[in-house]
């Protein structure tokens, strides 16, 4: 395990009020931004470099905020990544080619790069040229995601995690990922992915309607996202149990929003697309809901899980979100599921829609309640203690 570790050297102890961080990341999302901050205001100097201000497949712009960020010069591609369920999902691919050059102007005591590709190879070549300059890898993924990647990329990361003094991954799927590489357990950091969750929290539980079940989607419209399996078996539960009304909202953006509204034909079963919202508006999305549905085949977390349980509305999930995996526990906060499994399926949905009322109130309270440990300035404390560690102030 070992071999795969850098050098074991001395750095010269640095206080993290007086710390220069630098963050290489895609962009800057509306939903971490917060979190960035809170870093921003624990550290000497935080600067966030960026390889693009808006993504094509992103309905936002880019956040700044507080913060001091940087819009590198890039290199963008578009590839295709095709699961181990047989899906094939859109990427957009960032080479952002004046990394170097972007860390020799700062000058950091501690380098923090997100994901395993051209961004932190750049971060490793840094780190190798300025030996007393720690790398943290900031990592999100699941296991699941990664069965559809061929071995050169295996062979890529074994060769980058080298190179790292710490690893940071948003989840226990993504520590495992990290762990199967051979990665030493004690230098991965657990930092999940957050969003501000004030508006969500001060929403009000609205008790269900008798007889009625109101169940919402946030998200994308595409083939990932596990919406037209989902609906498929839906259908078949309408169908079976027509003395319920269900009423299915559906909002976000996408190329799937005209087979979404096709998908069912039961006449107890409403599906309404509901339009795409700005990050200032989800929370009406989940005002009126009952359940919030998240099928997805494959999702390196899922914020609007973190979204619908601030809200006080329990997760019918998949389990292929690490988001489901972290925060929603079955039966108590929400009802789990495998989206390729139809039993399992089939008895998730029947075990939430047939939930009485006054469990389901519950239920949300409890979502509530959990959600609670996924706050922006928790998991910048965590990012925080990787950051003091690596730098020397807390051996890890």
């Amino acid at each position: 395990m070992n071999a795969i570790l850098p050098p074991r050297i001395e750095y010269r102890p640095v206080a993290l009020s007086n710390a220069r961080v630098a963050l290489l990341q895609v962009s800057i999302w509306p939903t971490r931004r917060s979190m960035l901050e809170h870093i921003s205001d624990h550290v000497g100097h935080l600067r966030v470099l960026i390889s693009t201000a808006s993504e094509p497949d992103r309905p936002w712009s880019l956040a700044r905020g507080r913060l001091d960020v940087v819009t590198q010069k890039t290199i963008s591609l578009v590839s295709h990544w095709r699961s181990s369920l047989g899906h094939r999902s859109k990427q957009y691919v960032c080479f952002p080619i004046d990394s170097y050059f972007q860390l020799q102007r700062f000058r950091p005591d501690v380098v923090v790069s997100l994901e395993l590709g051209f961004r932190t190879l750049m971060a490793c070549i840094y780190r190798i040229t300025h030996r007393g300059v720690p790398l943290i890898i900031w990592v999100c993924m699941t296991e699941e995601q990664q069965k559809g990647y061929r071995p050169f990329r295996r062979l890529l990361r074994k060769v980058l995690i080298r190179c790292a003094d710490a690893i940071v991954a948003n989840g226990s799927s993504a520590k495992r990922c990290m762990l199967e590489l051979g990665y030493p357990e004690e230098r991965i950091f657990i930092v999940p992915t957050v969003c501000d969750l004030g508006p969500f929290l001060s929403i009000r539980s609205v008790p269900p309607v008798v007889g009625v079940r109101h169940l919402v989607y946030v998200g994308q419209l595409i083939v990932r996202k596990g919406l037209l399996p989902f609906l498929a078996r839906l259908d078949v539960f309408a169908r079976n149990n027509p003395s319920l009304r269900i009423v299915f909202e559906v909002y976000g953006y996408g190329p799937l929003q005209k087979l979404i509204l096709e998908a069912t034909s039961s006449s107890n079963l409403t599906v309404l697309y509901m339009g795409s919202l700005s990050v200032d508006e989800l929370p009406k999305a989940y005002s009126s809901a009952d359940i919030f549905a998240f099928p997805t085949l494959s999702d390196e977390w899922g914020l609007v899980v973190n979204e619908a349980m601030a809200s006080g509305v329990p997760v019918l999930g998949s389990r292929y979100s690490q988001a489901v995996e972290e925060l929603v526990e079955d039966g108590s906060t929400g009802w789990l599921f495998a989206p390729d499994n139809v039993i399992e399926l089939d008895g998730a949905i029947k075990r939430a829609l047939q939930t009485p009322n006054e469990a389901l109130l519950s239920m949300g309270q409890r979502a509530r309640q959990a959600v609670r440990r996924v706050f922006p300035d928790r998991a910048a404390d965590a990012m925080l203690h990787a950051i003091n560690c690596v730098l020397g102030q807390n051996a890890p």
